[in-house]
């Protein structure tokens, strides 16, 4: 099952990471979810605000324990984006509490030598999976039609 069909149909995963991830075929970026343990159906009047997840790939509002819909699973993607490109979490500490005061409260950088390498296409497909602002996170019907992903489809390199 794919995130952009999953959220069409108005399910959340809220556990996306690295273990739950199948790659089909990476030439057409065919990529399959598993694990549902954590998945439910959402809308506009059942809001969800369970705190579940990996530390290291809960967005700032389950971390403050607000509301939230299919937009946790956008970001939980982003930090397993930013991690490929880069090879750390783009936020961190030595304990959960801590980790979890970096989701809060650190600014996304990009600013190590790892990112000199990385194409700007790459950079915004991250930066807009981390948006901190739930309400203007991409969704994942933009990230589908976003450059840098149509580019890696059309055959050059993702990290080009």
């Amino acid at each position: 099952m794919t995130l952009n069909y999953m959220h069409q149909n108005n399910i959340v995963h809220r556990d996306i990471k690295p273990e739950n991830v199948l790659i089909e075929d990476l030439r057409s970026l065919q990529i399959k979810l598993t694990d549902f343990g954590f998945a439910t159906f959402f809308n506009s009047e059942n809001e969800l605000d369970e705190v579940l997840g990996s530390p290291l790939y809960m967005p700032p509002e389950i971390v403050a324990h607000e509301s939230y819909g299919s937009c946790v699973d956008i970001w939980s993607a982003g930090v397993m984006t930013y991690i490929m490109l880069c090879g750390r979490p783009p936020f961190f500490g030595n304990s959960k509490d801590d980790v979890y005061k970096s989701i809060q409260y650190d600014q996304l950088k990009m600013d190590s030598k790892e990112w000199d390498k990385i194409s700007e296409d790459a950079k915004d497909f991250v930066q807009l999976c981390l948006n901190k602002d739930k309400d203007r996170r991409a969704t994942s019907e933009q990230l589908i039609n976003h450059a840098w992903l149509k580019d890696s489809v059309d055959g050059t390199s993702v990290g080009d």
